[in-house]
């Protein structure tokens, strides 16, 4: 959310790169995680009821998200690297979107409410 010029390619047309650099991708991947940790922290058994507290949809919603947020990332600084000479800093950033993005699969995979 601080780099407003982090994401440069393509460079046409320019509205790309304002949704691109734009602050309400950040906020969507914050609320994203915050949610996430929110969610896990409520994923009690309920001992009177004898059942799970949060339903499977916010349970899939969120996973999906997140999936799909590290996705788009890792694609995109995927291309600034291989086609727009990104250098460095998007190789470390990809690598660690990757690693993010495999977590999230992790948790979609072993989360309790899969059937």
């Amino acid at each position: 959310m601080t780099a407003d010029h982090f994401f440069f390619y393509p460079p046409y047309p320019p509205q790309i790169l304002a949704v691109l650099n734009s602050d309400w991708v950040g906020y969507f991947g914050i609320f994203i995680g915050l949610c996430m940790i929110l969610w896990s922290e409520k994923d009690t058994y309920s001992f009177k009821l004898r059942k799970r507290i949060n339903s499977i949809s916010v349970n899939t919603f969120l996973v999906v998200s997140a999936i799909t947020f590290f996705g788009f990332l890792a694609s995109i600084e995927m291309m600034h690297f291989l086609f727009a000479n990104g250098g460095p800093l998007m190789l470390t950033n990809l690598v660690a979107d990757i690693a993010m993005l495999w977590l999230a699969f992790y948790v979609a995979k072993n989360s309790n409410t899969r059937y």
